[in-house]
């Protein structure tokens, strides 16, 4: 059966591609959870426009991301975290706690999977977290310093 998925589903396609799939699976799982819909000419056009819109907002967003990053590279953003005498945190900054002050500071919010951290952030200094928006790849600064 041919349906036009409204969500990303894993290993089946992304949000607005037309896929076929076994009666059953559209018909008993996807239709009626909301996830997809059956593909008629009428709903092919429809998602087209559909589309269209979504990659306008998608490509706006980026654009207006990267302008707001660019602006942080003058200065890095600062962050007061208890540590050692050796400079070494007592508690890892992970990718929430670097989102909290990026929103608290700058305004800008992100999703988890858009910044790109291998492990919590252990040492104060100054340490550079790498940001994927789409295709644009940017960078963001944070000086953690020590509390006093």
């Amino acid at each position: 059966m041919k349906i036009i998925l409204l969500q990303d589903i894993a290993k089946i396609g992304r949000k607005f591609d037309m896929v076929n799939v076994a009666d059953g699976y559209a018909l008993n799982f996807l239709i009626p959870r909301g996830m997809a819909e059956m593909a008629t000419p009428a709903k092919e056009k429809e998602i087209e426009k559909r589309r269209a819109e979504e990659e306008s907002k998608r490509l706006a967003y980026i654009e207006k991301l990267s302008k707001d990053i660019n602006a942080l590279k003058k200065k890095p953003l600062e962050i007061k975290a208890k540590a050692n005498d050796k400079g070494v945190l007592f508690a890892g900054l992970e990718k929430t706690d670097l989102l909290a002050v990026l929103k608290e500071k700058t305004g800008i919010e992100l999703s988890q999977s858009e910044i790109i951290l291998d492990e919590p952030i252990k040492n104060t200094g100054e340490h550079e977290v790498s940001i994927a928006a789409g295709e644009a790849n940017l960078s963001v600064t944070f000086s953690i310093e020590p509390e006093k």
